[in-house]
């Protein structure tokens, strides 16, 4: 049944909410049902409009809201899934990649042991790409490329949450970026 709100009010009532479902996790599921439902009304309205997509709808109205994060709501709104089973499917992503990160740390812990520095809690090994006087020219192998290049990816997954690319970019220091492009090009002499 269509509210018939303007655009901008429907996206105020599905971050509201949304927002409610954050909040009060005995009532989450009912929440957003909710917003699924005031979802697929805002989808359907913005198809018929040739001024606004449905990415542009969201980011204006519901700025919090990915268009993944919304085809969940619009799903459990529509019977399609629970938020339990939602729940349990990002539990065993999640547990898919720290199994990932831990299997590339121990590879890397085969050829070099890792000892944490107490200032930044970062391994050591991360601090000698400052303090190495040249590049090893040495090529990696395979399997050792593959092992660092899981590893940087999963860290950079789990801090760039918290901070903008910009941000992160500005913390490099000349010789990060040096050693990040060198590796670069060893990637591409494997590809």
């Amino acid at each position: 049944m269509p509210s018939n709100l303007p655009l901008d009010t429907l996206g105020k009532q599905i971050a509201a909410n949304v927002t409610k479902g954050d909040q009060y996790a005995d009532k989450a599921e009912q929440f957003y049902k909710a917003a699924g439902l005031y979802l697929i009304e805002a989808k359907e309205r913005v198809k018929k409009t040739n001024a606004l997509t449905w990415s542009q709808f969201l980011r204006i109205n519901c700025s919090d809201l990915s268009r993944q994060r919304a085809h969940e709501y619009i799903q459990i709104a529509d019977g399609r899934t629970t938020l339990a089973a939602m729940r349990a499917t990002k539990n065993e992503s999640v547990q898919q990649s720290r199994a990932q990160k831990r299997e590339a740390a121990d590879l890397i812990a085969e050829t070099r042991p890792v000892v944490h520095n107490v200032v930044d809690n970062r391994p050591d090994y991360l601090n000698e790409i400052n303090e190495r006087p040249e590049y090893d020219d040495t090529p990696l192998s395979s399997e050792d490329l593959g092992a660092e290049l899981l590893l940087a990816a999963s860290t950079l997954r789990q801090y760039t949450g918290d901070f903008d690319w910009k941000a992160i970019a500005e913390g490099f220091t000349k010789s990060d970026i040096e050693w990040i492009e060198r590796a670069i090009k060893e990637i591409k002499a494997y590809v």
